[in-house]
């Protein structure tokens, strides 16, 4: 049955890459190059929206790369990048579109040879790029006007298409006054590639030009690390406005050691703020507790109006013209539940903007309804007092007040009244008010609401007070709990009225909306559980696309290498000597493939419930014996020295060796992968309150200490140049935790780290 599963698995990746290098060398094709990833929110939905328009829609083919490259500074990896699209891609595309001016910086040469002629889109385009990048990033942070070059110069050489969305500081500044008066502070928070260096030496000369009394601040990557960027934000106070750009996390100064943020550094820094974070351009607004706004053209303009220029240059062919395209109108934007949690007051909130998740009050929704009861209730007690008033006098009309009363009492609406001129006492509480207030009408005719509503009677007071002043009519929901601890709701409406003997009455009439209120919170708390179930799917899709992406490139890589040096075997000129290396490579490259395989076939195993563990008393000495054996039998770094320790001289538990084996072989397969220099140590301690504890330790390069608590999560990998699937700690630590023990690591970033777990030192007799 395994055999047949693997089989099937490289069928499935070996198909795709003979599919994908047939269209790769065809002329009906579109090529998406990313100069970073397009794990950004905005970049992946644009690649969807195209693949899905064009590609999709049966018109062409739709490719995408990832640079991942940072900034133009490392010179050699970038021009392995180039010579690797140039023979990829050995035709000019219909149409290149690029994510921003890196990527065309980078691969402008190709334009010049094997692309000429290609019409190029560049997405987010800078208004100026720089002479010379490198010059930049060798150290020439503050570079002059007089060294950057408009891209309408570009644009006179080659055919190229800008969809410009610019920068509105000016703009999203005077946003940020008006929801923040006090505002006497403006950070941005941004990193060190080209781009960011545009926007600083902007926002510096627009609030000299237009905000002088604003004292302004940068916090900046790598200048400042994100721990201290973070601390930093949680201390600014109201005054301070904060404004987001980008920030880049990149550790290490190799491209080898580049590791990309994760998507939810955006939520570390809404969470971090006190206040409301800012944004220039699209990113994550929608989202309640993330950015608060700005003002800026949405990335779905954005992304309409890429895909408007990529139909014209696919319907006109080589009769296009470049152009430069302003890809919509700008608006301000803004997320109502941020603003509101961070404390922004909602009479500062500026009616022109475009609103998210935007919460409609019960009274909102029913204003009318409200209205209407009110006014019938109103008119309805006008009417009884009337007839009450007069009945002495018009005795025949006796039975029509009964009869008003009887209406009065069985009304959905509670209705009281209070004479002003008495006191404020109670001269009319029918039986809806009887309910709601739990309050019999002979109890509270004739008393006051001191005798009535003990807990509420000082602010009701002067609620009335201010009516009989003002004259004007009061409405409102009040929130309270009954006599058995209940939940009330009621939307109420109070008049006064001005008899023809001069004497007023206060008339009230309130109607339960307790079911409505708690309908609404449900409905919302139901409304964010589906957000939140939405975004959770969402997240799973893209996981699994990005999985599946990784490993057609993971297998991909031992099948080449097995296919290429097996065709070479077959040849007569290849020596003994080079027969026995190339014998080596494609066992190598056997063990990785099947590693691969196993990892693919535990991980389903683990999601469907199916693992399987045998336990019996094992020999530990001997387990860790073969696997330190093995692992010196693999190591060709003779840098490097394995040691074993075993502190007993025997030691048995009862276990899944198996498993156990498994784990160990994953953190010495790792160690081994990232110590180029130094020892490995593998091992156990003594046992102790009732577990024993296993160890690998190496003098590699360790981990940072922010990712160390990611180094479990599936499919995460800290160095996306080494060979793997990022599964193999996953699977661990679901394994040790089967077993009844604990895993973690430690590590010191630059010096080491040291993996361990822990087993149950117990045996079965």
């Amino acid at each position: 049955m395994r055999k047949l599963l693997v089989c099937c698995l490289i069928l499935l990746f070996i198909v795709p890459c003979v599919h994908a290098k047939k269209n790769e060398d065809s002329k009906d094709y579109i090529l998406l190059i990313s100069s970073s990833t397009f794990r950004e929110k905005w970049t992946y939905e644009l690649f969807s929206a195209i693949d899905k328009k064009f590609e999709k829609g049966g018109i062409t083919n739709v490719y995408a790369e990832s640079l991942a490259l940072w900034h133009g500074g490392e010179r050699e990896e970038m021009e392995r990048k180039i010579s690797y699209l140039r023979k990829k891609y050995t035709t000019p595309p219909r149409a290149v579109i690029f994510i921003n001016d890196m990527g065309w910086y980078l691969c402008r040469s190709l334009f010049d040879t094997v692309w000429k002629g290609a019409p190029v889109i560049i997405c987010h385009s800078q208004p100026h790029s720089s002479v010379d990048i490198k010059a930049y990033y060798a150290g020439g942070m503050n570079i002059a006007d007089s060294a950057l070059v408009s891209n309408q110069q570009i644009r006179n050489r080659y055919n190229i298409t800008l969809i410009h969305a610019p920068i509105y500081l000016k703009e999203t500044i005077e946003q940020m006054r008006l929801l923040m008066p006090d505002m006497r502070h403006l950070i941005l928070l941004s990193d060190n590639r080209f781009s960011c260096f545009l926007v600083r030496n902007q926002l510096e000369k627009v609030c000299l030009a237009d905000f002088p009394e604003l004292s302004l601040g940068f916090l900046t990557y790598p200048d400042t690390n994100t721990d201290t960027m973070l601390r930093e934000l949680s201390t600014f106070g109201p005054d301070t406005g904060i404004l987001y750009y980008s920030w880049m996390d990149i550790t290490g100064s190799g491209l080898t050691e580049a590791y990309f943020p994760e998507e939810e550094m955006q939520h570390y820094i809404a969470e971090a703020a006190n206040t409301p974070v800012f944004t220039l351009i699209d990113q994550y607004v929608s989202t309640a507790g993330v950015f608060a706004g700005g003002y800026y053209i949405s990335s779905k303009e954005v992304s309409d109006a890429t895909l408007a220029e990529i139909g014209n240059i696919i319907d006109e062919g080589t009769d296009y013209h470049s152009t430069i395209v302003t890809p919509g109108t700008p608006k301000t934007y803004f997320n109502y539940q941020t603003l509101i949690e961070k404390g922004i007051p909602q009479e500062n909130l500026p009616r022109n903007a475009v609103y998210s998740n935007v919460t409609i009050s019960f009274a909102q929704q029913y204003t009318l309804v409200i209205i209407i009861a009110g006014v019938a209730a109103v008119l309805l007690v006008i009417l009884l007092m009337r007839y009450r008033m007069s009945r002495q006098k018009r005795t025949g009309r006796q039975e029509m007040v009964r009869l008003l009363n009887s209406i009065l009492d069985n009304l959905p609406i509670a209705a009281k009244v209070k004479d002003v001129n008495k006191n404020m006492r109670y001269v009319f509480w029918n039986k809806e008010a009887e309910r709601i207030f739990e309050c019999p009408a002979e109890q509270a005719i004739g008393k006051t609401d001191y005798d009535v509503m003990t807990a509420d009677a000082d602010q009701i007071r002067v609620e009335d007070k201010i009516l009989v002043r003002t004259m004007e009519p009061q409405w409102g929901t009040r929130h309270f709990y009954n006599k058995k601890g209940e939940e009330r709701f009621t939307a109420q409406n109070n008049n006064v009225i001005q008899l023809s003997d001069g004497s007023k009455w206060i008339v009230y009439s309130a109607w339960d909306i307790t079911e409505f209120k708690v309908m609404e919170r449900d409905l919302k708390q139901a409304k964010e559980e589906a957000e939140h179930a939405r975004e959770e799917a969402e997240e799973a899709n893209r996981v699994k696309s990005a999985f599946l992406a990784n490993m057609s490139h993971e297998i991909r890589t031992p099948l080449n290498a097995i296919v290429g040096f097996s065709s070479l075997l077959s040849t007569e000129e290849v020596s003994d000597a080079e027969r026995v290396e190339y014998n080596h490579i494609i066992e190598q490259n056997n063990a990785l493939l099947l590693q691969l395989i196993n990892d693919i076939l535990d991980l389903s195993k683990m999601e469907a419930g199916t693992m399987e563990y045998v336990y019996t008393n094992a020999d530990i000495n001997k387990m860790m014996s073969e696997i330190a054996q093995a692992a010196i039998l693999r190591q060709d770094n003779k840098e490097v020295e394995i040691r074993l320790i075993q502190p007993l001289p025997e030691l048995v538990l009862y276990t899944d060796i198996r498993r156990m084996t498994q784990v160990i072989n994953n953190f010495m397969t790792n160690a081994m992968k990232f110590t180029a220099k130094g020892s490995i140590t593998l091992g156990y301690n003594r046992p102790r309150e009732g577990f024993v504890r296993f160890y690998v330790e190496d003098t590699g390069m360790g981990i940072p200490t922010e990712k160390q608590k990611d180094v479990f999560t599936r499919f995460v990998k800290l160095n996306a140049f080494k060979q793997g699937t990022g599964l193999g700690l996953a699977i661990s630590q679901q394994i040790i935790k089967e077993l009844g023990g604990t895993i973690g690591v430690k590590s010191v970033y630059g010096k080491g780290s040291t993996f361990w777990c822990t087993l149950p030192d117990k045996r079965k007799e």
